[in-house]
């Protein structure tokens, strides 16, 4: 299977609060299992489908909540009779949106700096 993804994804736990737009009516919690600069991975309870819109509260690290709206790019069957979701960020340019990508460039920034001499081309 062909990895399409145009941005590092990092496997990181942060606590996540969604709700599906179309079908549900509170908040339900989970935890991210990875996160990348469009999206983020994360299990769910019902079965939500394609393009379904979610609306979403992400605790970064420090304790700042983020509010964000994203799309269902897929949904898998987990384990426990729960769901494996993949979503896209719909818009990064809000406040949150900026507080959520600057949250991401820093765990970049880290990975870059921690891989550093493993990019560099031996001659």
């Amino acid at each position: 299977m062909e990895d399409r993804r145009s941005y590092r994804r990092f496997n990181i736990e942060l606590p996540v609060q969604y709700k599906f737009a179309a079908f549900q009516e509170g908040m339900t919690k989970s935890s991210t299992l990875d996160v990348s600069a469009n999206g983020l991975r994360f299990r769910v309870k019902d079965r939500p489908g394609v393009d379904e819109e979610v609306h979403l509260v992400i605790s970064l690290p420090g304790g700042r909540p983020v509010m964000l709206a994203a799309k269902v790019v897929w949904c898998q069957e987990a384990d426990r009779g729960d769901y494996e979701i993949g979503l896209r960020l719909s818009d990064t340019r809000s406040e949150d949106g900026k507080a959520f990508m600057d949250f991401y460039s820093q765990q970049l920034l880290g990975f870059t700096e921690t891989h550093k001499d493993q990019s560099r081309i031996v001659r």
